[in-house]
């Protein structure tokens, strides 16, 4: 399964969704489209860019130290990737945000959004560069939209899933309150209603019913979220070659191929672009060694 082919999956669950509360097949094809437009305009602003950050647990690089590094470091990848690629887009103003954890994990996204992990930036300055330049690559070929496009669409999807759980605990929990006051009530007024009382135990259980659905809500947005995750990260393979192509053209493939033989796995979220799974690492490796003249060794296994 595609990345495209889970947008597209995305956007029917938003259609179904739709046409059940409108009943127009017109209307919800319109509605659901807008929705997911307005979602990417969204996506690609400062509060888009927040709630990104808020999902990948990163902020803003704060340390001074850092900050100049990574932006020395930067400058001069970006630098050799526009000689190499005059038209690719200008990212000059990158807006890069970091979420600490010690694995070395990037993600590019959107228009010029970079997330990154501390445990890169305590990477060695040439294999720094060697992730930026296959970065540079996922947005010399446009990949990061459609890496955006899938992400609103989980989280649209995810915002759906729980809100219409949260709804049903909600209505359950006020049917089960008010069974049990009712039965209560009747079996006060009038003694020949005292079997009510009894029936209470009825609304405990509507009220239980509400919170299995919620359980269930939010199991299910998560599921559809790591579904999206998954199939990011085991569609990508392609795209992955393509910007280790464009890393090697700009000098770094053996740093490249070292860092990613030296940090497997341990990504979450839409941190699985660069550092890859035990399998496709071997894949990546070996493309840039038989296909793209990478002259690497591993000194550890030769």
């Amino acid at each position: 399964m595609s990345v495209g082919l889970y947008c597209f999956l995305n956007l029917i669950i938003i259609y179904l969704v739709i046409l059940f509360f409108d009943g127009s097949t017109t209307r919800s094809v319109l509605y659901a489209i807008l929705l997911y437009a307005i979602s990417l305009v969204i996506a690609l602003s400062p509060l888009g860019i927040k709630i990104l950050c808020w999902r990948s647990k990163a902020a803003e690089l704060t340390r001074q130290d850092e900050e100049s590094r990574f932006s020395l470091i930067y400058k001069e990848v970006y630098r050799k990737a526009v000689i190499l690629n005059p038209d690719i887009p200008s990212l000059e103003n990158l807006h890069v945000y970091i979420r600490e954890n010690d694995s070395v994990q990037s993600a590019g996204i959107g228009e010029n959004v970079l997330f990154i992990t501390s445990g890169l930036l305590r990477m060695p300055e040439n294999q720094i560069m060697a992730v930026l330049g296959h970065e540079l690559g996922h947005f010399s070929n446009g990949e990061t939209y459609l890496t955006l496009l899938s992400t609103v669409g989980s989280l649209i999807i995810y915002v759906i899933i729980y809100a219409i759980s949260i709804a049903l605990f909600v209505a359950l929990l006020i049917l089960g309150i008010f069974w049990r006051l009712l039965c209560l009530v009747a079996s006060i007024v009038s003694p020949e209603m005292a079997f009510f009382g009894g029936l209470g135990q009825l609304g405990g259980l509507i009220t239980s019913a509400g919170g299995l659905f919620k359980k269930v809500g939010s199991l299910l947005a998560s599921g559809w979220s790591k579904l999206g995750n998954f199939i990011m990260h085991h569609s990508n393979l392609e795209n992955d070659y393509e910007a280790d192509e464009f890393a090697v053209n700009l000098g770094y493939g053996r740093d490249l191929c070292k860092t990613i033989d030296e940090n497997r796995g341990g990504a979450e979220g839409f941190f699985k672009q660069t550092i890859s799974s035990d399998a496709d690492a071997e894949a990546r490796i070996g493309n840039m060694q038989n296909n793209l003249g990478v002259d690497y060794k591993n000194l550890k296994v030769v």
